[in-house]
C-alpha cells in the first residue's frame, strides 16, 4: 500500500507508479533501480520534471503487487489500488502511471489511469 501525504496544506496531485508483469521487487523494497522505485532513474527524472502541484509519494510504502501474469493477480492489484481511496490513504487528486498490460489493466480497473480517485 501507499501512504500518501494527508495534511491539508500539501494537496499536490500524487502520482502512484504501478509496475507491470514480473516487474515487482520480490523483497518488497521501495528503493532500488526498478523504474517505479525511489532512487531509480525514472523516479529522479519525474521528481525534476513533474509539473508544479504534482508529486511522487515521499513518505511511507509505495504501491506493491505480486506482478503475476494472471487475471486474478491483476484484479487483486486493482482492488488494492481502489482501497487506497477508501482507506483515506490517497489524496482526492491521485493518479496512477502504469507500465505494461498488467499495470495498466490494474490501474484502469481501479479507475486511476488519467482520472482522479474520487
Amino acid at each position: 500500500m501507499v501512504d500518501l501525504p494527508s495534511d491539508a496544506e500539501n494537496r499536490d496531485e500524487v502520482v502512484i507508479l504501478v509496475h507491470g508483469t514480473f516487474a515487482g521487487d520480490k523483497d518488497g523494497n521501495d528503493s532500488g533501480k526498478r523504474w517505479w522505485q525511489r532512487g531509480s532513474g525514472t523516479w529522479k527524472w519525474l521528481e525534476c520534471n513533474l509539473p508544479a502541484g504534482t508529486s511522487l509519494p515521499q513518505n511511507g510504502r509505495l504501491f506493491h503487487w505480486n506482478g503475476a501474469n494472471t487475471q486474478s493477480a491483476r484484479l487483486s492489484a486493482s482492488v488494492d489500488l481502489l482501497a487506497l481511496r477508501h482507506m483515506g490513504s490517497a489524496s482526492d487528486e491521485s493518479r496512477a502511471s502504469a507500465q505494461g498490460h498488467a499495470g495498466r489493466s490494474s490501474a484502469l480497473r481501479a479507475g486511476t489511469s488519467g482520472s482522479p480517485l474520487k
